[in-house]
């Protein structure tokens, strides 16, 4: 705790209990960009999606996540951390988590496996994407933008 910075804070413990406090900060001066989701399992990648319930204006409108557990053979969307990616999806028509698929191409070693453990959820409800001509949510959410 001495190494953080004075505006670090560390919050430990399970989720389910430190997620309120993490949460109860004003996310909009300081919106969240990026998350790293080190879980392993099913149910504790669920319960760390609830960071992303919040208002808009608490992410960036491009909010890039890590995933440990997607790379491996055995991890497949029917399962542990892909499955929760599908479930959020299924559940927050204006929430989308999608690998970022341009990174590589962005990267001077393009053959790290990091790369692919690489996602972005994308707010459609964020300020910044939303309505500029047209109704850009309504397109979001059928999925024709």
């Amino acid at each position: 705790k001495k190494a953080l910075p004075a505006n670090a804070q560390l919050i430990l413990g399970p989720i389910e209990q430190t997620l309120p406090q993490f949460l109860g900060n004003n996310r909009t001066e300081s919106p969240i960009g990026f998350a790293s989701i080190d879980v392993d399992y099913y149910f504790s990648t669920m319960d760390a999606f609830k960071t992303f319930d919040g208002p808009a204006t608490a992410y960036l409108p491009l909010t890039t996540l890590y995933f440990d557990d997607t790379w491996m053979e055995a991890h497949n969307p029917f399962c542990g951390e892909r499955l929760a990616i599908d479930e959020f999806n299924s559940s927050h028509p204006l929430r989308k988590i999608a690998p970022f698929t341009y990174l590589r191409g962005k990267r001077l070693f393009k053959n790290a496996r990091w790369i692919d453990q690489i996602y972005t959820l994308h707010i459609f409800d964020h300020p910044t994407r939303s309505v500029i001509e047209g109704d850009t949510i309504a397109e979001c959410e059928r999925g024709s933008a």
